[in-house]
């Protein structure tokens, strides 16, 4: 008899979760013939309210509703109510479970992109799509995903086109490493490539992630830097240089990268570096390649060759009258701020 009750009542809400998917794809479907001329008479909060409670992974009309939402966010203006309504949340949901269900985290993708280019302040939108950790499933579908790749690519670069927060979260979710792979795939067309160059360079304006997608950095990504139509790559590849050239200059790290990835743009057309820098790094490049042959590059610094105020190589250095030496630069701003006292930064 419970078997029997357990299994008329799993037939019951069988029969429920049935009228209400029709009851929804009914509804979904009517919002979808509205006309673009009477598409503004359903721009209120309630219909957001029923149209974003669809949007959960698995469920059989996300994508439809999804799709729906996206037709709204085109008329200005309703993004910001959307956003207001937690679409933003919801659909970052929806981009957490592209394992689960593909076709709805396209539409998702989409609809960001929609609410980002209608928006009436579109740094407001794309700072709420970034604070919603959007970057984190973003990236996943950069990596892992062929088919949601490209669209993922281009919600990334609205958001980091259309805002002045600072780009750590899509550094940290690996956003540079995933981005410079796509770089170096064979699949990777002219188009897709234009995208992420475009988002690497907005990066690194201000150099507030230079040394990251330096670091970053692989000698073959550099490879595919090449061609006509690449109008971000002159940008880019002056803002690596000038990272290239001061690591080294310092002699402190990243040496040895920084003296290949300056030779390597030797020919490169969109590199405008001078040829003296490049034939520089080159006879550095085999100094060092000549240091980690015989095992010295494993060697650590002594801590003597070191400003103790810096705490870098000096280039220029000086005796005090303490008897320490130190670079000429660092001691004379230690001076100039004591010029009475005249005290020792060391003793």
């Amino acid at each position: 008899q419970q078997a029997a009750a357990a299994t008329e009542q799993a037939t019951q809400e069988e029969a429920q979760r049935k009228t209400l998917d029709d009851n929804l794809h009914d509804y979904v479907s009517a919002m979808l013939a509205v006309s673009d001329d009477d598409a503004h008479l359903i721009k209120d909060t309630v219909h957001f309210n029923i149209l974003i409670s669809m949007l959960r992974p698995g469920l059989e009309v996300s994508a439809t509703a999804v799709k729906t939402l996206s037709n709204l966010a085109a008329i200005e203006g309703t993004s910001e109510a959307i956003a207001s309504s937690g679409g933003v949340t919801a659909l970052v949901r929806l981009l957490e479970g592209f394992e689960e269900d593909t076709d709805a985290a396209w539409e998702a993708a989409d609809c960001l992109k929609e609410m980002i280019s209608t928006a009436v302040d579109k740094e407001q939108i794309s700072d709420c799509i970034i604070d919603a950790d959007a970057f984190l499933p973003l990236v996943a579908m950069v990596v892992s995903n062929d088919f949601l790749r490209c669209q993922a690519t281009e919600v990334i670069d609205k958001l980091t086109y259309n805002t002045c927060t600072d780009l750590s979260r899509l550094r940290d979710a690996g956003g540079i490493t995933a981005l410079l792979a796509v770089l170096s795939r064979d699949d990777c067309d002219d188009e897709l490539k234009e995208t992420v160059g475009t988002i690497l360079f907005n990066m690194a304006i201000g150099s507030l992630h230079e040394d990251a997608i330096f670091e970053e950095m692989s000698i073959s990504a550099l490879e595919y830097m090449q061609g006509p139509g690449l109008c971000w790559a002159s940008e880019l590849l002056a803002h690596l240089a000038g990272v290239a050239t001061t690591k080294l200059a310092d002699m402190e790290g990243h040496q040895l990268k920084a003296a290949k990835l300056l030779a390597s743009l030797e020919g490169n057309e969109h590199a405008t570096v001078d040829d003296s820098v490049v034939q520089a790094a080159r006879a550095r490049l085999q100094v060092l390649e000549k240091r980690a042959s015989l095992g010295l590059n494993d060697l650590a610094i002594p801590n003597e060759f070191k400003c103790p105020i810096m705490m870098v190589v000096m280039k220029d250095p000086v005796v005090a009258s303490d008897g320490h030496s130190y670079e000429r630069s660092a001691i004379e701003r230690v001076l100039q701020k004591q010029p009475a006292l005249r005290v020792s930064p060391i003793t």
